[in-house]
């Protein structure tokens, strides 16, 4: 979750042009895309390998296939059928599941609001991965993982550790709501 905050909201990533976009906030200056993002009539987006903030890109396309590959990574240990993951004689594999789930969900999320296109790789998908799908069905993709940690943290209960947002103790409860927030 960290990865994905940090990635999202970082001087580097695509926070602050978004926010001008969306008329939020103004700048004078032109750090991180602000002034090409802002500038109304709207501009495409310039993605050329010389262009002096294409980094606000190449960061967050490569931050949230990061978060959402270790999470799948996360997905295939929890849902081995042989394992059996404890933590002081608790089964936390419904709360890892969940957990995985909502951070892959956001992490797609991303990619399909700020990309018209991405390559969807979940725990069975062949790497490397050739095709790339529509941001609709990278959006699908995104709410499908997001629906199943609010399946799956409504029919368990658990708490997250502190560790994983830092400062909260999430119930499972706290994280379905959440999940649904960000499904909307």
């Amino acid at each position: 979750y960290r990865d994905w905050y940090n990635a999202t909201h970082a001087l580097e990533g695509p926070a602050l042009g978004l926010a001008a976009a969306a008329d939020q906030i103004t700048s004078y200056k032109e750090d991180a895309g602000i002034r090409d993002l802002a500038t109304e009539p709207r501009m495409a987006f310039n993605n050329v390998p010389d262009y002096s903030y294409l980094y606000i890109t190449k960061n967050i396309w490569g931050k949230m296939y990061t978060v959402s590959l270790l999470s799948n990574d996360i997905l295939k240990t929890v849902q081995g059928k042989d394992r059996v993951l404890q933590t002081n004689g608790v089964d936390v594999k419904p709360m890892l599941e969940a957990w995985a789930y909502f951070i892959r969900g956001i992490g797609y999320g991303y990619l399909g609001l700020l990309f018209d296109q991405a390559a969807i790789i979940d725990i069975n998908t062949p790497l490397p991965v050739e095709n790339f799908s529509a941001y609709p069905e990278v959006i699908n993709f995104a709410i499908a993982s997001i629906d199943s940690t609010i399946a799956i943290s409504r029919r368990n209960s658990f708490t997250l550790p502190e560790s994983l947002v830092r400062g909260y103790q999430l119930t499972s409860n706290d994280l379905a709501a959440i999940a649904s927030g960000y499904a909307a």
